[in-house]
């Protein structure tokens, strides 16, 4: 099945999230909010939905940004990219 992919860029909730690696099913994003001079980084398992119809629209088949829900399962948030990068390798080392 083809999906479509996971942005590189894109900004939601007022915050701009730009992928900074990404190795199969694993990513670091650096998360900034628009008007701020702070950010932070965040490591994701990137999941997949296979298509499904929402208010009589179709939605194509994804993969997906972790959820606020899914925090903690798919999506971790770090500090500085040294902790990124190793919760990025553990998950790597999972596989």
């Amino acid at each position: 099945m083809n999906y479509k992919i996971l942005e590189k860029e894109f900004t939601k909730h007022k915050f701009k999230h730009l992928q900074l690696k990404r190795d199969g099913d694993v990513a670091i994003y650096i998360r900034k909010k628009e008007d701020a001079r702070n950010w932070h980084y965040e490591v994701i398992k990137i999941t997949r939905h296979d298509g499904h119809e929402l208010f009589g629209n179709k939605i194509e088949p994804a993969e997906i940004y972790p959820s606020a829900s899914t925090w903690g399962t798919f999506g971790w948030t770090y500090n500085t990219i040294e902790s990124a990068e190793i919760k990025f390798k553990e998950l790597l080392n999972k596989k």
